[in-house]
């Protein structure tokens, strides 16, 4: 199975290096993004073309950079497994996620806390060996309530079909499907997700998945349920208050 796969992707890359070895200029991008769930169902389509070398949507104009920052990791050999260097998690991104007001705003599980357990959190959540272990979590569940679904299509002028697709309800949208010339891989390149969401507006259809706006949330609460133990035990372990009911 291993290297029936191994084999698929080095098909796969090959395959598209010959292809947009040609004539590879990118002529036009569709983006289908949709969602379905608990509340009201929501779409959005963008379609870019390529106008004489101007990249357009409607009248306004599209960087070309952007265009090229999709493509190029759609070319690129899959990734396999989602780590924390693909995902962009470092140490100085975990404490900068710590402090930020997104984390005050929201992050209960943690703040609602006693002192001891929020300096135990704060401990652990900047530890990167512990990031990695709990990584997986973040891209394993399953959900009953959201529906997200995303297509790219890239035509280029050579003819050459190159489709995007993702249903994934994980941040980034990881991972995705990535066909062309029949072949299919599949890859959990964050770089696919953040390109796509930057050519979309803001408020558009999933482009805050795309985007992993909710990344440090997951792993704060990943980081949670993997410090239970030893926060049961902290709290054990305080004095009872004055005048609480004894056993």
């Amino acid at each position: 199975m291993m290297l029936r796969h191994a084999i698929a992707v080095v098909t796969f890359v090959v395959a598209s290096m010959a292809a947009l070895g040609q004539d590879s200029a990118v002529q036009s991008v569709n983006i289908k993004s949709s969602w379905g769930g608990l509340g009201e169902p929501r779409s959005t389509e963008i379609s870019i073309r390529n106008e004489h070398g101007t990249y357009r949507v409607g009248q306004n104009r599209v960087d070309a950079s952007k265009v090229q920052a999709l493509v190029s990791p759609v070319e690129h050999s899959p990734v396999e497994l989602p780590s924390v260097e693909n995902l962009g998690i470092a140490e100085s991104w975990l404490r900068e996620q710590l402090d930020s007001p997104a984390a005050k705003r929201s992050w209960w599980m943690v703040w609602n806390a006693p002192t001891e357990q929020q300096t135990l959190f704060r401990k652990y959540f900047t530890d990167l060996n512990l990031v990695r272990k709990v990584l997986p979590n973040l891209y394993s569940y399953g959900s009953l309530d959201s529906y997200p679904k995303l297509e790219v299509t890239i035509l280029h002028q050579n003819g050459l079909v190159t489709t995007v697709i993702s249903d994934s309800v994980y941040e980034f949208m990881l991972p995705w499907s990535i066909r062309r010339n029949g072949q299919s891989v599949s890859t959990y390149n964050r770089e696919v997700s953040v390109s796509i969401a930057a050519l979309m507006p803001l408020k558009a259809t999933n482009q805050s998945l795309l985007a992993g706006s909710g990344l440090a949330f997951d792993l704060a609460d990943a980081v949670m349920q993997e410090i239970t133990d030893k926060q049961k035990t902290l709290s054990q372990g305080r004095p009872r208050a004055t005048g609480s009911p004894q056993e």
